[in-house]
């Protein structure tokens, strides 16, 4: 009997008797998007695939293969019953997390079960086989950074491999120069951190940070929020190699850094 399984929606495969088969998962590598367009009496073609900056991939698709049994017609029915509703969304939200056991340090982001009723195959009255696709964004996301390292460093507190970094912004007055915080990614392409903002008592007004820049460069975008709920900026995203951001104003802004890989 196979002892890997699934988790998806805070619920594990074998909390439902699921068994994953011998060679049942089947991860896809994302296929990227070509974009690519000629002209009349053109020869050849223009490729704009990078044209901002990166190769784009579509979703990745992970198909995984189970059996199911039980003592008896009854509870083989009542366990299936169990199983649509976890991955048809009653019990674990239509959009999550994936993770398979046997990848220790990755997990899939943005997973939605695709499958129906249909997909169940029975093959006695105590036993069943159930396939189920999986569509999740194309990078698998690290849970392990001792390789990684995201560095705010300086010799008296050595914070190697932090994945949560904060910056606290100061008040912005003549002399005052803004706080600051160097970041050194380790990563070999741009990555989008995942933020979170904490309100500072001072900030009777709603304020938040009235200067907020990376690497010299100014963003205009609010971080100001009512909550620490995580939440995404477009405009910060952290280069390879050293990144600086600076800011005056009131609050603390966390940076929830992770590797991201194909």
């Amino acid at each position: 009997m196979s002892s890997e399984y699934i988790e998806f929606g805070g619920k594990k495969s074998t909390d439902f008797y699921l068994v994953i088969q011998k060679d049942g998962v089947q991860i896809s590598q994302p296929e990227e998007n070509r974009i690519e367009a000629t002209l009349p009496f053109m020869n050849g073609f223009y490729d704009f695939s990078k044209m901002a900056g990166e190769r784009t991939y579509k979703q990745r698709d992970i198909t995984i293969k189970f059996s199911l049994s039980a003592k008896d017609e009854n509870e083989l029915y009542r366990r299936k019953c169990d199983v649509v509703r976890w991955l048809s969304g009653a019990i674990s939200g239509a959009k999550g997390e994936l993770r398979i056991s046997f990848l220790t340090d990755y997990h899939f982001v943005g997973a939605t079960a695709v499958f129906d009723t249909s997909a169940f195959e029975f093959t006695s009255r105590r036993t069943a086989d159930l396939t189920v696709n999986f569509k999740t964004y194309p990078f698998l996301r690290s849970d392990d950074y001792s390789d990684i390292g995201f560095d705010d460093f300086n010799f008296e507190t050595d914070y190697l491999n932090l994945t949560d970094i904060s910056l606290t912004a100061v008040k912005q007055t003549r002399y005052a120069p803004p706080a600051t915080l160097k970041v050194y990614s380790y990563a070999d392409r741009p990555i989008r951190p995942r933020l979170s903002y904490k309100r500072s008592k001072d900030d009777a007004k709603s304020v938040g940070f009235t200067y907020f820049a990376l690497n010299d460069k100014e963003i205009s975008a609010s971080v100001y929020r009512n909550t620490e709920k995580e939440f995404d900026l477009d405009e910060l995203t952290l280069q390879p190699g050293v990144n600086t951001l600076a800011a005056y104003g009131f609050g603390t802004l966390t940076l929830k850094l992770y590797e991201e890989a194909l």
